[in-house]
Order: C-alpha cells, then structure tokens, then sequence
C-alpha cells in the first residue's frame, strides 16, 4: 500500500519506470526496504519497461506497414 502523501508511481513512460527503480534502489540502499522486496520490484520494474519498449516498437512498425 502507498504511503500516505506520496506520489503514485508513473509507470505509463520508460522516465517513469526509471524514476521508480532509482528510488527503490535509494530506499535498499540506505536500509529504508528489505533487499529482497527491492529486488522482486526492480524485476517486475524491469519487465514494465520491456513491455514499454515493445509496445513502441509495435506501434512504430504498425505505421510504417503499408495499408493496402
């Protein structure tokens, strides 16, 4: 669950993702989050991204096929 006050997450753009991940990595680091729960996020983190990117890739080869 967020806490209270924070922002959500913009998970919808890759600076979004990356945003996410450098702040998980921020709160591992200095011990705010069990490394183990930062590691599962980072994955899932990573797995967005992926998704993000392919869909670009998708949308992009979509315009560029010729209608007809």
């Amino acid at each position: 669950m967020p806490t209270p006050g924070r922002r959500k997450a913009q998970l919808n753009t890759l600076e979004g993702v990356r945003r996410e991940l450098a702040r998980i990595y921020r709160e591992a680091e200095s011990g705010k989050r069990d490394t183990a729960d930062a590691s599962r996020l980072t994955f899932m983190l990573g797995q967005i991204g992926k998704l993000l990117e392919l869909t670009e890739i998708e949308r992009r080869l979509t315009e560029e096929r010729p209608h007809g």
